[in-house]
């Protein structure tokens, strides 16, 4: 028997429809010339084209003719089990004895030979990485050669298996865990074969009152067993509760884990041909999970390994710190559009040439302030939601298994994250789709990937062109997932770099930012079984958390319509007179100077006048509405007047060193600095900050620098304690002398190779993940900090200029502190 069997049976059942000449009659005569299919289209017209067809061509196509008992469901699950079990026996006996020769001989093995194992292994083995989500890609040959086969276990195929030994992990992970650990994730992996309990809510389909037991079962007598209830609702409250499946459900789990058991004993018998599998072979010590040998840990090679690994628990830890940095990156966006004019004009540029949604400067100037305030805010109020479930985890979650409830707090708090999650992916989606109007292929033309005239190229781009295209489609997100559709496109990034070089930095820096909320999402949602009843709340209760967060947004509204009436803010904004020119890689000399002080002080105007009109006509400012959630004590740094021009370093003469000076590339005491508490949007620290009313208007920016340094000085008049020495390869000083300024450094240093940077941050201690898209996280591992902080690769080049090194530098000082001097070479 098959579980497709009972699929299709289910429904006939609940629905008590009997079959007539291939057209069905239902208590309804509305329906009464309806087909199956046509009937099953009406009653649930929210179930997309790709499952409704799935459905149909893998279970109803196939047996049209038969309604099933509740004897031959049990007979069904009785078979799987069976044969799973002693599956399971065999491969067990094999890995505790045999695992370390497998091991040493896969490892040793060609491409051409592992490809020859997998297919005796499993013969019609899919050939590339995820058949399933391709088959609905109209750029693809996977809808004239699908097999239905594919969709069971997509992450079974040649491409992964055989350039890889990821395979060892997955024998490692099945072969010393019990079925009932993978139950959950198993049936997620496999979405287009996913049973129809996650297609129609509340158990609509197959037979409401049973269930198929599955969480922490562990025999052939528990695991799968098939439970009758007096009820639905008892039934339901059994899934949410996490101990069980729909039959419909349940039964291709078990139909999945046979494939796969069946496949790695398969696989284990032709790696073992010359060994005689018999009882009384000694078993051997466990061999260690095998870890990933990348240098650098990137979000490809993660999402890969997944589906071969044992589920593990939540990582609340990993989701605060990705967001975190985030939050930390959006935070400087704010302060470098007020305080670089170089970086606020690149800004501008970069959404006149990738957003598409202007038809004025004033228009497009508003949303590049009200982006840049409110993603900031959404990355705020998300990293507070998951610092305070990461709170919570250690007191609560940590505890729970599948068989214990959440407590009522920690559930609700999940749930609202969960759907501030979605809410936050629907914000960044619209954002990404207004600025990535993808058309179509024989109009020769993309926003966001750059044209490429390579014949050779142009089908691989056009599948990643398709993608995009999918990311922005509702119904493909609900079957496959935001995450699975970003890591395909991440995976032909990484197999295909030259789409890497294609993709303009406005698209790339939008697919990292939905990565991370991707994430988040899946890392709820591989929280299994628990993130059942924590998904299912979410959707009963959406309609309250929405109205609660639209409550709280009534002045992001208000801000958001304020619209710039008068073409004043707009003249300030233009570059075309060149008034932002900011040559900081230039020598200091008097005219560089005065042109310096010249952009800033375009820059200071441009700002009064945009807080000004705020406050006029909605009594607040972006920056009020963010105020409680920036960091306290930064400083916005301004060119003293009175700078003397930089002199060349005598050799055999060493210079003494002089403060660093994290934007301007020059050296002047410290008492001329002009600098002011970045506070409302004013240079003055005198200014007591509110906590609730309109904010001031921004002052002019003081004339006396001696004033404004005197007036965020401590009364501690004790000199500052050396900074410490970060001892690092001769590699990586190169890379910090061009990140840092320093007076025994002077001139202007070359490009930074993107992987020298790497090097250099790893030499100090960093561990490294490439994200999605552009991004790359940076975690310190021997540091007395807990920061992560991100930063964007530069493209297309894979090379820092020298402004966007030295924004790299003001960045890590501001965060750690470091200065140029505290690097010495070992």
């Amino acid at each position: 028997m098959s579980a497709t069997r009972s699929l299709a049976s289910a429904y006939v059942e609940a629905a008590k429809q009997t079959e007539i000449d291939g057209r069905l009659e239902t208590p309804s005569s509305q329906f009464s010339t309806f087909t199956f299919a046509e009937e099953f289209a009406f009653l649930f017209p929210h179930v997309n084209d790709i499952r409704r067809e799935a459905f149909f061509h893998n279970f109803l196509d196939l047996y049209p003719h038969h309604k099933w008992t509740i004897d031959e469901i049990e007979d069904n699950a009785r078979y799987h089990l069976d044969s799973l079990f002693k599956l399971r026996a065999i491969l067990e006996y094999i890995v505790v004895r045999f695992e370390d020769v497998i091991r040493s001989r896969w490892m040793k093995k060609s491409a051409t030979q592992r490809k020859q194992i997998l297919l005796e292994a499993w013969p019609g083995i899919a050939p590339k990485h995820r058949p399933d989500l391709y088959r609905y890609l109209g750029s693809n040959h996977y809808q004239q050669n699908w097999k239905d086969e594919w969709a069971k276990c997509p992450y079974i195929n040649l491409e992964d298996l055989t350039t890889s030994d990821l395979v060892l992990s997955f024998l490692h992970s099945r072969g010393h865990n019990p079925p009932h650990k993978f139950a959950y994730t198993d049936i997620q992996y496999a979405p287009v074969y996913t049973a129809p309990e996650t297609v129609l809510p509340n158990g609509m389909m197959g037979l409401p009152n049973y269930t198929i037991a599955l969480a922490g079962r562990d025999t052939p007598d528990t695991y799968g067993r098939l439970d009758a209830w007096d009820n639905a609702k008892d039934a339901l409250e059994f899934r949410l509760h996490g101990h069980g499946l729909l039959p419909d459900a349940g039964l291709q789990v078990l139909e999945i884990q046979q494939n796969i058991w069946g496949f790695l004993v398969s696989f284990c018998k032709r790696m073992l041909q010359d060994f005689e599998l018999v009882n009384g072979a000694p078993a051997k010590p466990l061999c260690p999970p095998l870890t990933l040998s990348d240098k650098y840990i990137t979000a490809d090679s993660v999402a890969k390994a997944k589906p071969y690994l044992v589920p593990g628990c939540l990582n609340l830890a990993r989701l605060k710190t990705l967001i975190h940095a985030r939050r930390s990156l959006a935070e400087d966006h704010i302060w470098s559009l007020r305080e670089d004019p170089g970086y606020f004009a690149d800004s501008v540029r970069d959404y006149k040439n990738y957003e598409m949604r202007f038809p004025s400067s004033s228009t497009l100037l508003r949303a590049l302030i009200t982006d840049a305030y409110y993603h900031f805010y959404l990355w705020s109020i998300l990293y507070r939601r998951i610092a305070s479930l990461h709170e919570l985890w250690p007191e609560h979650l940590g505890e729970v298994v599948c068989v214990r409830d959440l407590p009522d707090s920690s559930l609700e708090a999940f749930e609202e994250t969960y759907v501030l999650i979605e809410i936050t992916s629907v914000e960044f989606i619209k954002h990404f789709s207004r600025g990535f109007k993808v058309m179509k292929m024989r109009t020769g033309a993309t926003h966001g990937i750059v044209s490429s005239t390579s014949s050779e190229h142009m089908q691989i781009r056009k599948t990643y062109v398709e993608l995009l295209d999918k990311l922005r489609s509702k119904p493909t997100r609900d079957d496959f997932g935001l995450h699975a559709l970003l890591d395909e496109m991440e995976h032909l990034t990484h197999k295909h770099p030259f789409l890497g070089s294609e993709l303009s930095p406005w698209a790339a820096a939008e697919i990292s930012d939905l990565s991370i909320l991707a994430e988040c999402q899946q890392e709820i949602h591989t929280y299994q079984p628990l993130a059942y009843r924590i998904e299912y709340g979410a959707r009963q209760r959406r309609p309250e958390y929405i109205h609660k967060w639209m409550d709280s947004m009534k002045d992001w509204k208000a801000i958001s319509t304020a619209m710039f009436t008068t073409d004043k803010i707009a003249r300030l904004g233009d570059l075309a007179d060149k008034k932002f020119y900011y040559p900081t890689d230039k020598t200091p000399t008097r005219k560089i100077v005065d042109l310096l002080r010249s952009a800033e002080g375009s820059l200071d105007r441009f700002w009064e006048a945009v807080d000004k009109h705020y406050l006029r006509t909605v009594k607040v400012t972006p920056h009020d509405l963010v105020r409680d959630l920036l960091t306290e004590g930064r400083i916005v740094h301004r060119t003293p007047a009175d700078l003397e021009p930089e002199l060349p370093v005598k050799r055999g003469k060493k210079q003494s060193l002089g403060p660093y000076e994290p934007i301007f590339e020059t050296t002047h005491e410290e008492s001329k600095q002009i600098t002011g508490i970045f506070n409302k949007l004013s240079l003055s620290a005198k200014l007591k900050p509110k906590t609730r009313g309109p904010a001031t208007p921004l002052p002019a920016i003081p004339t006396s620098p001696t004033t404004i340094h005197e007036s965020i000085s401590d009364a501690n008049q004790s000199p500052p304690p050396p900074p410490p020495i970060i001892e690092v390869d001769k590699r990586a000083h190169r890379v910090f002398k061009a990140l840092f300024r320093s007076p025994s450094t002077p001139g202007r240093p070359g490009e930074i190779p993107w992987t020298e940077f790497l090097h250099a941050m790893a030499s100090t201690g960093f561990s490294i993940e490439k994200l999605h898209g552009s991004a790359w996280q940076f975690t310190p591992m021997r540091m007395h900090v807990e920061r992560s902080i991100q930063f964007h690769e530069p493209h297309p080049s894979s090379k820092l200029p020298f402004a966007w090194a030295r924004r790299i530098g003001r960045r890590l000082e501001r965060t750690y502190g470091w200065r140029g001097e505290m690097f010495c070479v070992v």
